[in-house]
């Protein structure tokens, strides 16, 4: 069995935070991942990006770093077009094993940016890819949010359905609910304070970028794996007050997982 995590500890390293960055990795130490896949790491300068993301690696006990067969480091962090980082991280006792050259990054056309590494996983390649969707926080061009969302998914859409493409799974902060269903009703919820700005909460509510992955066969996990006895579980943090609870981080997968994955859950510390 491999464990495979998504985690946004918003803006970890941006400032000195003992405390915080010790839950930080109590909370990953927790799930023990075989591998994580992180965003919203502090990262002012590409510099930055590798230093916060192989500062979290050090800090749980797990890689950030393949090593190219003339010696070349190559460290599987990326900052976007924005002062955030993305990573890929792994437990190098697990069992699953990166493939050293495989490691890519797209930035253009991104708010933040998409990565993407390959593992081999019990003998089967496997492509991990980690993304952070464009924000709302601070904006008031709603259409534009709306459309960079958009273009966005149709970047990922591609990547899923490439002829020669490897089994996909993406751990992401999407910033946006997904359009898969379960019994008929749509499984990700955002419950906005009534008092919320109408704009705002259309936004909030839209599921247009959710549809786009979904017709290109990538399906939401916690929707597909959806336990009613466990019931739902909101993923945002910072925003919740302001925005309401939502499920906005989670993962996407290809038709090929649907029945490799064992379980799904959200942890909450």
């Amino acid at each position: 069995m491999v464990v495979v995590m998504t985690y946004n500890p918003y803006i970890l390293f941006r400032k000195s935070e003992p405390e915080r960055e010790f839950q930080v990795a109590k909370v990953i130490s927790s799930v023990s991942p075989d591998i994580l896949l992180v965003q919203e790491l502090a990262a002012a300068t590409p510099e930055k990006a590798i230093d916060s993301v192989c500062r979290l690696a050090d800090m749980t006990n797990m890689q950030c770093r393949l090593y190219q067969d003339m010696g070349e480091v190559i460290f599987t962090a990326a900052k976007g077009s924005r002062t955030h980082a993305i990573g890929i991280l792994w437990n190098q006792k697990s069992g699953v094993t990166p493939i050293s050259d495989s490691w890519h990054v797209i930035q253009a056309g991104f708010w933040h940016a998409i990565a993407r590494l390959t593992f081999k996983v019990s003998g089967i390649l496997v492509d991990h890819a980690v993304y952070h969707g464009p924000p709302r926080a601070g904006r008031t061009d709603f259409n534009n949010v709306q459309q960079e969302r958009n273009s966005e998914a149709r970047i990922i859409a591609e990547l899923a359905t490439q002829s020669d493409r490897l089994p996909l799974l993406v751990g992401a902060d999407w910033n946006y609910l997904s359009a898969d269903t379960v019994g008929g009703n749509y499984y990700a919820v955002r419950r906005s304070p009534d008092n919320l700005d109408p704009n705002i909460k259309m936004l909030a509510q839209s599921r247009e970028a959710g549809k786009i992955l979904l017709d290109a066969g990538l399906f939401d996990v916690s929707a597909a794996m959806f336990d009613p006895q466990i019931g739902k579980m909101p993923t945002t943090g910072h925003w919740s007050d302001y925005l309401g609870a939502g499920i906005i981080d989670g993962f996407k997968a290809t038709h090929e997982f649907r029945q490799a994955i064992l379980s799904s859950r959200v942890t909450r510390r």
